[in-house]
């Protein structure tokens, strides 16, 4: 499809994901949960405008609104996007173990291969760091790094005004790759920025370059 123009009347329009394609994306923000629900899958397009004249669009479940595969010059306006129960709670979950109890998820490998094992994962070492700073009588200084062209660190901790940067990994399966993050963490804060660490589910500690370190969540 080449320079189309597909317009949307005005009005609200739900989507759900049993009626959506499902397809495998390792995106930045959600590398480990696969696959992705695609509500509006758009391929192989050049110079597509979508005008949605003002629209809402409403999405049920965890769905992708928008995804582009090897598509240029797409243009998308007019739009508002919501959820009808947002993704994200409005609430701080304080322990990892009661969060699992109530959703039913029976043991580590349960909660680890359903939809919502990498935030369990983050969550609980965030809150490992939590308890272990506020048991040394420190106040937790804890942060999260992002770059408008989308790099980011799952948690920047600051220690004595050094700033570390840790990668939460739900696989096992170390690559060098899983460092890219912290390394232009580094690279871009300098001499603030301490040896980074990225926390996996293994049992395995190994260097995956100069100041990275692949570590146990069991060694945290």
């Amino acid at each position: 499809m080449k320079n189309a123009l597909l317009v949307f009347p005005k009005g609200r329009y739900d989507f759900w994901p049993q009626h959506a394609q499902e397809k495998v994306y390792y995106e930045s923000n959600s590398y480990d949960n696969n696959p992705k629900t695609c509500a509006i899958l758009i391929e192989n397009c050049k110079g597509l405008t979508i005008d949605c004249s003002g629209s809402e669009f409403v999405f049920h479940g965890r769905m992708q609104p928008f995804t582009l595969e090897r598509c240029e010059g797409v243009t998308i306006r007019n739009v508002t996007i919501d959820w009808d129960i947002p993704l994200t709670a409005q609430g701080e979950v304080a322990d990892v173990g009661t969060l699992c109890y109530l959703v039913g998820l029976r043991n580590p490998e349960h909660a680890a291969s359903g939809r919502m094992g990498g935030e369990i994962m983050e969550t609980a070492i965030l809150s490992e760091i939590f308890k272990a700073l506020t048991h040394k009588r420190l106040e937790p200084q804890v942060y999260f790094w992002r770059t408008s062209a989308g790099t980011e660190v799952d948690i920047i901790v600051d220690v004595d005004g050094k700033l570390v940067p840790i990668e939460v990994k739900l696989s096992a399966t170390i690559r060098p790759d899983m460092a890219s993050g912290i390394r232009d963490f580094q690279k871009d804060l300098g001499d603030r920025a301490a040896p980074g660490y990225v926390v996996h589910p293994g049992d395995v500690s190994l260097p995956l370059g100069p100041r990275v370190t692949a570590l146990p969540f069991a060694e945290l």
